[in-house]
């Protein structure tokens, strides 16, 4: 249990406090799974006419310029990079970059008839 005293804005935690979890890393994850599972109905059933190609370099193009932009901006703060520490962290750190990958591909058409 956590107390904390408004007067001398100190924080007082008990053994048995719980691990908080963040909310956002969690709305994340359903966000990007259910873009993900909307991609792929939408192209197997409900006629969504761009390629799996345009997914797939969506993809590899939002991961690659994520992490080469992490990469740099990590050397030059001199500190470590945030998806470091795992296959978890990746993950995490990545998916962001899945979300507008997934919505970039879906916005690709082809010119309009006339």
């Amino acid at each position: 249990m956590v107390t904390i005293s408004l007067l001398n804005r100190t924080q007082k935690s008990t053994s048995s406090a719980k691990k908080v979890k963040d909310l956002r890393v969690e709305a994340l994850k359903r966000f990007a799974v259910s873009i993900t599972v909307f991609n792929i109905v939408g192209r197997l059933w409900l006629g969504f006419e761009t390629s799996w190609a345009a997914a797939t370099v969506c993809l590899v193009t939002a991961y690659s310029t994520e992490l080469l932009l992490e990469f740099v901006d990590a050397k030059t703060r001199q500190r470590q990079p945030r998806f470091a520490g795992g296959p978890k962290s990746l993950a995490i750190f990545l998916l962001p970059s899945h979300i507008g990958a997934m919505e970039v591909s879906d916005c690709h058409t082809s010119s309009p008839r006339r």
